[in-house]
């Protein structure tokens, strides 16, 4: 009988060469996880820097336009060169601002506002202006829709003496008006001057004493006011947000002894 034989290779599972497992490249790994932590050290930069600037923004309330229409003359490189080019100017409006609106509304405004609906007024945007020619004054204020104004600043300024002195005061002045409530119109001017005067003086605490003009004598009548009533020329103010009463400062000054005088000046 005769037997058959199987070659041994046929019965035996066919498998397959493999290679060799390579190792990790490390090399790749590294440089894989350091760029991982630079894009996340850049993002935390990133968030940082526009968390600043976010927080800058809301610190100012609102925003600022610098302009210089005076053309080649003499005032507009002075100008440039001392309140355009290192933001002096912008400077000057956000630190007047803030002195003006701490003397008119209270620090702690969105407490006091829900308390006691004390009404601040909305300033969205303020341009301050070099105007092309000489003005009668050395500041004037432009209301502009959405709660925007312009301060258009006399040139002639720029060639004062003490033409730093002349502009932080007259910007003051600005922005003294921009932050005052006028009834709609119809707060009597001298008592919007005699305001605009007490709040610029207050920035320097003291009234001129050699000026006897109409303006400055309702200012030294409001020091007298606020003096035997704090809190009395901001109260004033917000009876000046709707439109005016003549009564409005009887009202307010009750048993004051200045208010028969103020109220002689400005009704």
């Amino acid at each position: 009988m005769e037997t058959k034989h199987q070659k041994p290779y046929l019965s035996e599972p066919l498998l397959l060469p493999t290679s060799p497992s390579s190792p990790p490249d490390i090399s790749t790994a590294t440089i894989t996880s350091n760029s991982d932590i630079l894009f996340r050290f850049a993002c935390i930069i990133l968030i940082g820097t526009i968390s600043v600037w976010a927080n800058y923004e809301a610190s100012k309330g609102f925003s600022i336009t610098v302009i210089n229409d005076a053309a080649d003359s003499f005032a507009a490189k002075r100008f440039s060169h001392f309140y355009i080019s290192d933001d002096k100017a912008t400077r000057i409006i956000l630190e007047t601002s803030k002195f003006v609106e701490n003397l008119l509304y209270p620090r702690d405004y969105v407490h006091y506002h829900h308390q006691s609906r004390f009404f601040k007024k909305h300033v969205n945007h303020v341009t301050l202006r070099l105007a092309n020619q000489n003005m009668s004054t050395d500041i004037t204020v432009e209301s502009r829709a959405n709660n925007e104004y312009v301060l258009h600043l006399d040139p002639s300024i720029m060639q004062h003496k003490n033409f730093s002195h002349a502009i932080v005061s007259a910007i003051r002045r600005g922005m003294a008006r921009i932050w005052l409530w006028d009834g709609h119109g119809t707060v009597p001017q001298p008592l919007t001057n005699g305001m605009i005067e007490y709040l610029s003086s207050s920035f320097q605490q003291e009234l001129s004493s050699k000026n006897s003009s109409e303006t400055d004598r309702v200012a030294e009548m409001l020091v007298n006011c606020e003096n035997q009533n704090s809190g009395f020329v901001r109260q004033l103010n917000q009876a000046m947000r709707d439109h005016w009463h003549d009564s409005t400062v009887d009202y307010l000054s009750g048993d004051l002894k200045s208010h028969a005088s103020l109220c002689n000046y400005i009704i």
